[in-house]
């Protein structure tokens, strides 16, 4: 099948990366080469925009971040697209997380702001590396109360209420037991007015409607490109839209079942360079 492919598009954990953040000299290599053929790169994960190793990744035309919440120009802080979650839908969200103690975290500006009160609850609480790497590092942005917050309301062009001192884009609620992550997860998808996607106990919400595949939408439509033109990479749940709307979906060896059967191809784990595999096989020699 002879497609025109003018994006390549690649998630992050999982397809892009390596261990430790790392992009293998042969995936890198692979991209370059094929942006000098004239292709757009474009990177579409679930990370906001402070954690992304831009300075490890080739030169990015664009960057969809928050599994679609947000579109960056390149690696620069230009905002081109923006969902912000209403501020009534954060008070839910906020509410359900604490209810089963959860670790709750907010994503406005490419930041990801905690309360003051988890630092006195980190003893109790099971902690992921990347978390545990942030509170040693002081790279969360801390708040006193996200109550606090959400009473400093106004609405936006849509007539919804958002925060007025920050634009939420993302939340991620991180529960300590199964039996939490189900409730939570249970309470979260009845409420309906979430995209919800998960990685083990980690429920990762934006405001419905929002995926990499409806963000990769928005950004073709503004290039006057079609999603025919994309060639798309990923491995989890948050890509499975991305990789069924793409011209080409491609799912690495290490992703799900699910996710698999959402794409048209299966290429290589992230850990064999799959994304270069593929690439350099039916992109630079033009055998697709």
């Amino acid at each position: 099948m002879h497609k025109t492919i003018r994006i390549i598009a690649t998630d992050l954990d999982g397809t892009m990366l390596h261990h430790d953040n790392e992009v293998s000299v042969r995936n890198y290599r692979a991209i370059e080469h094929a942006v000098n053929e004239g292709m757009l790169y474009v990177v579409a994960t679930g990370r906001c925009r402070s954690i992304v190793p831009i300075s490890n990744l080739p030169v990015m035309d664009y960057l969809i971040a928050e599994n679609g919440a947000v579109i960056y120009r390149g690696g620069t802080e230009q905002v081109l697209y923006r969902q912000a979650i209403s501020a009534a839908q954060l008070r839910e969200a906020i509410r359900i997380g604490k209810k089963y103690h959860a670790f709750v975290e907010l994503v406005s500006d490419g930041r990801i702001l905690i309360e003051e009160e988890l630092l006195r609850q980190t003893g109790q609480l099971r902690l992921t590396r990347i978390q545990e790497e942030f509170l040693r590092e002081k790279r969360y942005l801390m708040i006193d109360s996200f109550e606090k917050y959400c009473s400093k309301v106004q609405e936006n062009q849509d007539g919804e209420e958002i925060f007025r001192k920050f634009q939420v884009t993302k939340i991620n609620i991180i529960c300590q037991e199964a039996e939490a992550w189900q409730g939570a997860a249970k309470e979260l998808e009845a409420y309906g007015l979430f995209t919800i996607t998960s990685d083990g106990y980690g429920l990762e919400l934006t405001k419905k409607g929002v995926s990499k595949g409806s963000a990769m939408k928005w950004l073709c439509s503004h290039l006057n490109l079609d999603l025919s033109h994309v060639m798309a990479f990923g491995d989890g749940s948050n890509d499975a839209v991305l990789l069924k709307k793409a011209g080409i979906g491609v799912a690495m060896d290490n992703a799900g079942e699910a996710v698999k059967q959402c794409a048209d191809y299966v290429t290589g784990c992230h850990y064999e360079d799959g994304v270069a595999q593929f690439v350099e096989q039916y992109v630079l020699k033009q055998a697709i």
